[in-house]
């Protein structure tokens, strides 16, 4: 049995490699007015890129990458591609998944959002959720706020800078 143990170290060891996987791949689109077609300077764009256990369960996830850039004159920005080394195990469901929420802030419009767990929510003792893979649009089109910012959005120590849950509801 002694000589056994060094062999399985040896083959549990070489199961795990080193990746360099793609965290977020590169993005880019534009920002415009939804009445009037107009571009959007200076708009806020962030992507958040979150790292979710394979198979994703809902009840975890980790914020790894948040990027932050601003429209340009004509509406347009620009996100670069993000890859993080890594450790992966050789064996179904042992790399890494990645998600991204993705939301355009800008004074005097309505916030747009896209979290790829918008449709979770606590079922009594039992958690539902449903994973939303939507990529940003190329064309973000924003309303015009209509009425003052909801004082019910997340807290920061809670919520990402998009506003998603770092952890699911209770």
């Amino acid at each position: 049995m002694r000589s056994l143990a060094p062999v399985l170290f040896l083959v549990s060891s070489l199961a795990c490699i080193p990746i360099l996987p793609a965290v977020r791949k590169a993005q880019s689109g534009r920002v415009v007015d939804d009445v009037t077609g107009q571009p959007l300077a200076g708009a806020t764009v962030v992507l958040e890129s979150w790292q979710v256990p394979t198979p994703p369960i809902g009840s975890e996830r980790e914020l790894l990458y948040t990027y932050e850039t601003t429209t340009d004159a004509a509406g347009h920005w620009h996100a670069p591609a993000e890859r993080d080394l890594m450790i992966g195990v050789l064996a179904p469901d042992g790399l890494p998944v990645f998600l991204d929420s993705f939301c355009v802030i800008v004074s005097g419009y309505q916030r747009f959002l896209v979290n790829p767990w918008r449709a979770e929510q606590p079922r009594g003792t039992e958690y539902r959720f449903e994973l939303d893979w939507t990529e940003p649009p190329a064309i973000v089109r924003l309303m015009p706020r209509r009425s003052p910012p909801d004082p019910g959005a997340p807290s920061a120590s809670l919520a990402s800078r998009c506003g998603v849950p770092l952890e699911p509801p209770q």
